[in-house]
């Protein structure tokens, strides 16, 4: 879990970087909107989002998984530990 949670900062902060690489560049913000047109920028903004959204909730399916599994395997453990007195009962 730390791993993913380092991987996503490392992503966003490469992001951030990228953005203020191309804001240094020499090109002003108003140069950056009138360039081309608009629904770029918005689909854009949404890929980014979207990305965002799925590992968002990539990882807490998981976190749900993890508990399912182990309240499962809880359950398996006390089916053993009952057949294993009853076992013990009839010997």
């Amino acid at each position: 879990m730390e791993n993913v949670l380092k991987k996503r900062g490392l992503m966003i902060g490469l992001l951030v970087l990228a953005v203020a690489i191309y804001f240094m560049s020499g090109s002003s913000l108003p140069v950056l909107f009138t360039s081309g047109p608009l629904w770029t920028y918005l689909v854009i903004i949404g890929i980014i989002g979207s990305g965002y959204m799925a590992v968002k909730y990539t990882l807490e399916d998981r976190k749900i998984d993890e508990e399912w599994i182990e309240q499962e395997g809880q359950v398996y453990m006390e089916r053993l530990e009952e057949a294993k007195k009853k076992k013990n009962k009839l010997s």
